[in-house]
Formats: structure tokens, C-alpha cells, sequence
């Protein structure tokens, strides 16, 4: 299957605020109404072009509103801790041919907060609610949508290629030297990239890395062989980025030979000095048998 017949996108990323906060004061009656969450919905879309069913792990990975401990909101009727907001969470969706899918994730957070002491030393925290819309500048969300050894397509690298795969030593590591080419317009910056080299015998070396695509530019991987000294047919190379993973598999007819051995000094010093010593046990030679051949005469 093509991963570029799978499509998939943000659909959207919500900020509702659900609750308000009243705080009466009369310097007699206070009242405190506790409502302090506002949720983020973020949807994926997902959309299978396909003639095959296929199952889907939907990951939203290490998303985290606010700063770091735990919030204590405190007055002197009630006390509630709110704790950091980290979320990891997966679900399994299976997508049937020509049919669409949403997943949906949520994250409840508390809102920004303002401090007002009153007379008597009463310290109450409300919610401010004009700030609690910057509580996006706050959210960091990662994804990855997976299907099996292929992944969606994306804009970002959509037009990247393996230009060739080059025989080669580095720091006296034989390997293999990937070269990508990214074609695309955009700049694509730290992205983990994972490149296997994969032989006939289904023998497999890999490297990830994370590294920066600029546009209409080159990016050499060296892929180290571990001693196994495979004969690759295919490299497979998956980047890693805010959106998904995208795949981009060829066939290598035969990789290009390309071995720089590097010299080493001390093995032309000793073969220098073997070369002298070999001559001058010739010349040694050539004189013994001169001298006997002038005690003969």
C-alpha cells in the first residue's frame, strides 16, 4: 500500500472555557464557587483511500499545560489541589476501506489565577478569565497517527527522496552514507530520522539521528554496519515530525563502493624500514659474493 493514499490531519485544537468563578464579598458573607477547568479538544481526521482494512494506534504524547508542581488554591472555607496537567494516552481504532474517523482527545486545565487580600488578612484566588485564553501559548501537543510499517503522508516532507547509498568508513567505522534529498518548499527543523538498510536475507542496520531538511537541500546519514557487512537492497527512512511519520522506501539496485582507508603513519614507517634493511642486506650480499669471486681468481 502507498502511504500517501492515507490521509490524515488536525482537524481541530478548542479552547471552551466551561466555568466561571463568582466571589461575593461583603466583608460578612463570602461565597466560592469552584469551577476551575478549561478543556482542549484536539480531533484527528483520518481518512482510509484504501481497498484494505487496517488497524490504528492514535497517540497523544506528552501533553502539558502550566508550569511546573502543583496549583493549591486556598481560602478560608475550602481547600483543593490541582495537579499538574501530563497526559499520555492511546486508543485503537480500525479503519475499514473508503471510511472516515475522527479521535478525539481531551485535556482539562485549570485557568490563569490572580491573588486579592482583604482586610483580616482573607486571601482569595480567582480565575482570571480575560488571561485564560493564553493558555494556548502554554500547550505543546505531539502526535503520531501509525498504520503498521507505513505512515501518513505530510506536508512537511512530502517531497523528500533517497538520492543514493555510498559504501564508505568514518572514523574507521565501515558503514553506509545515506544521502536525502528534500526537494520540498519548506524547511523541515530537528526531526528524528531513522534510516534501515535492510538486505536480501531481511538483515537489518539502522541509525536515528535528529537532524534539520532545508529546502531544495541534501542531508547525509552515515549508517554504521556493526561488523555484519550486509549487502543493503532497501532503506527505509522515517522522520519523526509535529504532525506524523512519514516513510519513504527504495530499492537499491546495487550501492555505490565508495571506502576511504585511512593510512595508517606507523605501518609506512616500519615498511620504510624494511625497505632500507632489505637493500642493504642485497648490497651486503653483492659484496660477499664479489669478495669470493676475487679470492677464486
Amino acid at each position: 500500500m502507498d502511504a500517501a493514499t492515507l490521509q490524515g490531519r488536525y482537524t481541530s485544537i478548542h479552547i471552551t472555557p466551561r466555568h466561571d468563578l463568582t466571589v461575593a464579598d461583603d466583608k460578612t458573607v463570602f461565597a466560592f464557587q469552584y469551577q476551575p477547568e478549561t478543556t482542549y479538544d484536539v480531533a484527528v481526521d483520518l481518512q482510509n483511500m484504501t481497498s484494505q482494512t487496517h488497524k490504528l494506534a492514535a497517540q497523544l504524547l506528552d501533553a502539558t499545560v502550566g508550569g511546573n508542581g502543583a496549583y493549591k488554591y486556598q481560602t478560608t472555607q475550602t481547600k483543593v489541589g490541582i495537579r499538574q496537567f501530563s497526559h499520555q494516552t492511546k486508543q485503537r481504532v480500525v479503519l475499514k476501506p473508503n471510511e472516515k474517523h475522527r479521535v478525539h482527545f481531551q485535556l482539562r486545565t485549570p485557568k490563569r489565577t490572580t491573588t486579592t487580600t482583604y482586610f483580616g488578612g482573607l486571601k482569595v484566588i480567582e480565575y482570571d478569565q480575560a488571561n485564560s485564553g493564553l493558555l494556548r501559548n502554554d500547550v505543546s501537543f505531539v502526535t503520531s497517527v501509525l498504520l503498521g510499517n507505513q505512515t501518513l503522508e505530510t506536508t512537511y516532507v512530502k517531497r523528500l527522496s533517497v538520492q543514493r547509498v555510498q559504501r564508505t568508513s568514518q572514523y574507521g567505522k565501515l558503514g553506509f552514507n545515506v544521502v536525502l534529498h528534500n526537494r520540498g518548499p519548506k524547511i523541515v527543523q530537528h526531526v528524528a530520522t531513522k534510516v534501515v538498510l535492510t538486505d536480501g536475507a531481511k538483515h537489518q542496520i539502522s541509525k536515528t539521528q535528529t537532524t534539520s531538511f532545508i529546502a531544495h537541500g541534501r542531508m547525509t546519514i552515515f549508517v554504521p554496519d556493526k561488523g555484519q557487512a550486509i549487502k543493503p537492497q532497501k532503506v527505509t527512512v522515517t522522520l519523526h515530525t509535529e504532525t506524523d511519520d512519514t516513510v519513504k522506501t527504495k530499492m537499491i539496485p546495487q550501492p555505490t563502493i565508495v571506502t576511504h582507508k585511512q593510512k595508517d603513519p606507523h605501518s609506512s614507517a616500519f615498511l620504510f624500514i624494511v625497505l632500507i634493511l632489505s637493500g642493504f642486506a642485497g648490497l651486503m650480499a653483492a659484496v660477499i659474493v664479489w669478495l669470493t669471486q676475487s679470492k677464486n681468481k
